[in-house]
């Protein structure tokens, strides 16, 4: 049954940052790579690999055929190519997304074309080599496309992206769906609003239930913010909240806050005065607005990902065009925890570039994944880069001095638990926490006030609501007196 979406949009008073601001130096870049050698070859998402490496998705036409595969490539720590393979035998067949699972293989989501012009919600599981397991298509009678896919704690996959067969011809709807661990649909829904509505991107939220982000029809050009949650257990709509003035506005990538609340990277447009910028919106727990940044570097910005960084600023990337002639960079945004600009980056080879997700190296440092056009032929390349970490994150061996000193006892992979060491060198107010490969608070293993000494501490590998955390890898950080330091753990279950 479909759920109109019944939240009232919200004005709101955004906050200009020009990024002449910046604070700090941008990091240097340790490596870039160019895959792909026809006409569109694009990447959509990567992710650090619980071992080491990269791990990413798109689609493709290797083979030049103008129907386009989807892909799966496996990278090593410098980018270089472990393997590739291709997943499809339709027409057109798109990854928008992947997420390792705890068996080390990959559940991706996005859509397959079977037919001409229709295309229908894609979910493809594999194992650690890239070797088909399943592959579920979902069509409801007109198109469906799957943007983000999670796995749920009872093995199963949820999934949100966009629907059009439930409203009029031209209109579309926010679509979630949960299937089981082999594939077959528990429950789907959708969430209706005026004219065009979709999800790009969707977390899970501290109660274990999940938010979704993108954008709700407004009419004349104009489109608000959406953030939706659902239920885990049968997608009902929790809350909606929309945010928006008089511009097309747009979330594009979520991701929950160490306090559960909420950090969403998107853009607004304004076609009138024709510009763009990047934006910023922070939440709380039920959605409602802590505050929210507005970015611009002379030209047209787009924010299309973000990750939560090692000081849990935010680190956020999508493209910039200063000629304002449609050349546009890659372009990283760094701010801390309010959303003021810690440093920016643009690169790009005076050509077409966007990046589209950007991941946390074990190193900390800063991995995107886009597409770059060689203008003025029709032809992209899938474009990968590597930024050195930066002061946000420093290395726990480079942190040595530091007050919250800590240390594992054992060697990873830990497989039942893990007892962490740390030592307080003066009384302070100290907080140990465990976080994923993507910045989330995982669980919290200490926090108050303690005297100087040594202490120990067990984590049991369950997250914050007592449910076993997958296989992969994680950072435990104990903060004291402003400081900090993190070691990295391997969990093997």
């Amino acid at each position: 049954m479909s759920r109109v979406i019944a939240a009232t949009s919200i004005l709101l008073m955004w906050l200009l940052v020009m990024t002449v601001s910046v604070q700090a130096a941008d990091p240097d870049l340790d490596w870039h790579e160019l895959y792909g050698d026809s006409l569109r070859d694009i990447g959509t998402w990567v992710e650090t690999h619980s071992t080491y490496g990269f791990v990413a998705c798109g689609f493709e036409d290797f083979e030049g055929s103008e129907n386009e595969d989807a892909f799966l490539m496996r990278l090593d720590e410098h980018g270089d190519t472990m393997w590739v393979k291709s997943y499809g035998d339709s027409l057109d067949d798109h990854f928008m997304s992947l997420k390792e699972t705890p068996d080390g293989g990959y559940i991706l989501a996005g859509f397959t074309e079977r037919v001409p012009y229709n295309m229908d919600a894609y979910l493809v599981r594999t194992d650690a080599a890239g070797d088909t397991l399943w592959t579920s298509n979902f069509d409801y009678g007109r198109d469906e496309t799957l943007y983000r896919v999670l796995q749920t704690p009872d093995g199963g996959f949820i999934a949100a992206g966009f629907t059009s067969s439930f409203g009029s011809s031209t209109s579309t709807d926010i679509l979630a769906m949960k299937v089981d661990v082999d594939g077959n649909e528990k429950w789907m829904d959708y969430y209706m609003g005026p004219g065009h509505n979709r999800a790009y991107d969707m977390c899970e939220a501290d109660d274990g239930d999940y938010v979704i982000t993108g954008f709700t029809d407004v009419g004349a050009q104009r489109s608000d913010m959406i953030l939706l949650k659902i239920a885990e257990y049968d997608g009902d709509s929790l809350w909606a909240q929309v945010y928006g003035d008089t511009s097309l506005e747009v979330g594009r990538g979520i991701r929950t806050t160490p306090d559960g609340g909420f950090i969403v990277a998107g853009y607004k447009r304004d076609y009138s005065y024709d510009w763009s910028r990047g934006q910023l919106l922070r939440t709380d727990e039920g959605g409602d607005t802590l505050w929210t940044r507005e970015y611009e570097a002379g030209g047209y910005m787009f924010l299309h990902g973000l990750e939560i960084a090692a000081d849990d600023g935010f680190i956020c990337v999508g493209s910039n065009d200063t000629s304002s002639t449609g050349d546009s960079d890659f372009y990283f945004l760094k701010t801390d925890t309010g959303g003021d600009v810690q440093w920016t980056k643009m690169i790009g080879k005076g050509e077409r570039e966007s990046a589209s997700c950007v991941t946390i190296a074990d190193d900390l440092g800063y991995v995107a994944i886009g597409y770059s056009r060689v203008l003025p032929t029709p032809d992209y390349n899938i474009y990968i880069m590597k930024l050195e970490g930066d002061d946000a994150g420093v290395a726990p061996e480079e942190e040595e001095a530091a007050p919250g000193l800590i240390a594992l006892e054992g060697a990873s992979p830990f497989t039942r638990e893990l007892t962490v060491r740390y030592e307080i060198p003066a009384a302070a107010q100290v907080a140990l926490a465990v976080y994923d490969i993507s910045g989330r608070h995982v669980a919290t293993l200490a926090e108050g006030r303690k005297a100087a000494g040594s202490y120990r501490a067990v984590w049991d590998l369950t997250n914050a609501r007592g449910v076993g955390v997958p296989s992969g890898v994680y950072f435990i950080r104990c903060a004291a007196e402003g400081k900090s330091s993190t070691v990295k753990a391997l969990v093997l279950r």
